[in-house]
């Protein structure tokens, strides 16, 4: 699959921790991802794009099953 960089954008606000909201990967309340999401990474900082790109080459570290 070749991809590209093609937009950035600042996040806002604060990430709410009450369990009566849910958090949704590959989709949201009108849409959905029709594939597979194969690796999810959630930090607690805010990363760099140069962080998320040296992940990216260097690929899976670990695995989760």
């Amino acid at each position: 699959i070749e991809q590209s960089y093609t937009t950035q954008t600042e996040g806002a606000g604060t990430l709410s921790t009450d369990a009566a909201n849910n958090l949704l990967i590959g989709t949201d309340s009108l849409w959905f991802l029709k594939g597979l999401v194969d690796d999810v990474r959630i930090y607690n900082y805010v990363r760099t794009t140069g962080q998320i790109q040296q992940d990216y080459n260097a690929g899976l570290s670990t695995h989760f099953k």
